[in-house]
């Protein structure tokens, strides 16, 4: 039987802001990060490291360059920080008009109503239905760090609380989902279920996905309840270039989005490959794209982007399990390694990575341009037609 997911328990705290307060599931929330070093060391990782690995027999140290390819590294940039900031108002700004307290305000409310009726003092405006929130659009080439970021920012905030106040109401702070190969609506959904079941311990997938066929619009329908049920935070749908060839789905995923933002009050984030930028043709998809303003991400060979490139590689460069290894690579080892990479930090990863293990294999112990050639040559032939569309200037990859 599957573990479920450990929630935590509500735990409220001052959110800082009047429109905030109040709201048990923005005050349940960690606090805002006003201090951008503290979020940058909260975000950053980094692996076992020690002179003593030297010593280590040769397959050892192949075996310890794993840890830069597990995740155990991660150097935060600005565009971290920047999608962060936004992560966090998407999800605090989607819970503003969703709030479970405001159900003990209906006596104030009747009270406001009688005295509207009598006219015998000032009243307040009645609140409204409106929950539509802002989405915004994540786009980068395959590569780029783009699911990682997301992830990354997201392990800030606990997936799951249960809050013992408000009848152990659970309360979903986010959810990511891949959209399907197939671009497919109801495929969607099943992804949806499947991730909420994953969390939650639930079986939605059986209910609507498999054990009974039915029709899209009951897994739409499924959705938008699970999302309302739980309190959902901020959607995140990765992978969204699916839809770029099949205009019928796309147009009625879209449309769904939409719904989403507009009636329901969920965010929704969406994180594609260039092939994906033109996805949202109408004017109001492209209005609800930019909500938060829409985020390029990767290298656009700016000074800005070279300079944050040039950070992340001198970081990574520290962790060498070579014998013959250098504190800094010197300024024509680093542009040829740009170069190669094209400065997706997958690919710079990946090469650094490879390098050392041929390296260690060949007994060279140190890495040199003509090694990161060869290895670029010889195993890496997978990601030359991408890499060289993006010398080209084809950023449509």
């Amino acid at each position: 039987m599957k573990t479920p997911y450990v929630a935590v328990t509500a735990n409220y705290i001052d959110p800082g802001l009047e429109e905030y307060r109040g709201n048990p599931l923005i005050e349940a929330l960690p606090r805002i990060y006003e201090d951008d070093l503290v979020l940058a060391k909260t975000l950053a990782s980094r692996p076992t490291h020690s002179e003593g690995d030297l010593k280590l027999h040769p397959k050892l140290r192949m075996h310890a360059l794993g840890r830069l390819l597990d995740g155990d590294f991660f150097h935060p940039l600005p565009n971290h920080l920047n999608l962060e900031k936004k992560l966090s108002l998407m999800i605090r700004s989607g819970y503003v008009k969703r709030n479970p307290a405001k159900h003990y305000d209906k006596q104030l409310m009747q009270e406001n109503y009688l005295k509207s009726q009598g006219k015998e003092e000032r009243i307040q405006v009645f609140p409204t239905t409106d929950r539509s929130v802002q989405s915004t659009t994540l786009i980068g080439c395959s590569g780029s760090g783009k699911t990682t970021a997301v992830r990354k920012v997201l392990s800030t905030y606990p997936q799951l609380i249960e809050h013992p106040d408000y009848n152990m109401h659970q309360q979903l702070v986010y959810v990511v989902v891949e959209c399907p190969y197939n671009g497919d609506l109801a495929s969607l959904c099943k992804n949806f279920f499947h991730s909420i079941d994953e969390v939650l311990n639930t079986k939605y997938h059986r209910r609507y996905g498999y054990e009974i066929r039915v029709g899209e619009k009951t897994l739409l329908q499924a959705m938008k309840q699970i999302v309302i049920d739980h309190s959902l935070g901020l959607l995140v749908i990765d992978e969204i270039q699916h839809l770029q060839d099949t205009k019928d789905k796309r147009d009625e995923l879209l449309k769904f989005f939409t719904e989403l933002t507009n009636t329901i009050g969920v965010p929704v984030l969406i994180v594609g490959t260039p092939k994906a930028s033109g996805i949202s043709k109408d004017l109001r998809g492209a209005r609800r794209e930019i909500g938060f303003g829409s985020m390029n991400w990767g290298i656009s060979k700016t000074e800005s982007d070279m300079k944050q490139w040039r950070s992340f590689a001198m970081r990574l460069w520290r962790f060498q399990w070579v014998k013959k290894r250098t504190q800094t690579p010197d300024s024509d080892l680093l542009e040829h390694l740009f170069v190669l990479s094209q400065g997706i930090i997958d690919i710079t990863l990946k090469l650094f990575v490879i390098a050392q293990i041929r390296a260690i294999v060949t007994k060279a112990e140190e890495i040199t341009i003509p090694l990161l050639d060869t290895v670029y040559a010889e195993e890496m032939k997978s990601v030359h037609p991408m890499l060289d569309a993006l010398r080209s200037g084809n950023e449509k990859v």
